[in-house]
């Protein structure tokens, strides 16, 4: 993160979420167009974009979006697409999005928290979008939404590289059927999945590659 102007909010995991090293592990070419879903404070985006040809990146929070376009702009970042919505399965224009308000902004969903500030977000149809920039790979850390995009996605023979966030504790999938069905469907597609051990509430990292 050498060199990279940031404006990060006292208080918050904005840093740790900069520190992170997850998609290091992701091939990037410069022929590479990415699907970010999940931009929150342009962490992806800041720390690849040299590496790809262009990347569009999704959040549908709007403090979290316009902070993500700020940090792109002071950084003269130009191979960047930024968008407010949310990715969904169906043809929602719009969908109901719980907020969490403690220290991390990167864990807003759209499943039901109690006490938690609700708004409504625009949202995009996931497979339009794909089609729509020309999209060959795909970063996910949509808080549970995964399963839904993914289980309904319809355009695998034009994505080389998928890596995605699997949050058993949102999807209350404890005993990792979901997490199974969703590895086996991605399998059946031609793509090889790894992974570490699922386990606990910790997010999982799943790196599909063809």
């Amino acid at each position: 993160m050498q060199n990279i102007k940031l404006n990060l909010r006292e208080g918050t995991y904005d840093y740790e979420i900069l520190l992170e090293k997850d998609y290091d592990i992701c091939n990037f070419s410069k022929n590479d167009i990415w699907l970010d879903a999940g931009g929150n404070i342009g962490a992806f985006g800041l720390k690849y974009n040299g590496l790809v040809n262009k990347i569009i990146s999704y959040e549908p929070e709007p403090e979290n979006f316009l902070l993500m376009c700020e940090h792109y702009g002071m950084n003269k970042v130009t191979n960047i697409e930024c968008v407010n919505a949310a990715l969904v399965e169906n043809e929602d224009v719009s969908r109901t999005f719980y907020l969490n308000a403690k220290t991390n902004k990167g864990i807003h969903s759209f499943y039901v928290k109690r006490g938690r500030d609700k708004i409504n977000v625009r949202c995009e149809n996931f497979n339009e979008a794909v089609i729509k920039w020309n999209v060959n790979k795909i970063k996910m850390d949509i808080e549970g939404g995964e399963y839904d995009l993914l289980m309904n996605f319809e355009h695998w023979d034009k994505i080389d590289e998928i890596i995605y966030e699997w949050h058993r504790k949102h999807l209350k999938d404890f005993d990792n059927k979901k997490f199974d069905e969703l590895v086996y469907f991605i399998k059946s597609k031609g793509f090889n999945v790894n992974h570490p051990p699922v386990k606990g509430n910790w997010a999982t990292i799943v790196h599909a590659t063809k």
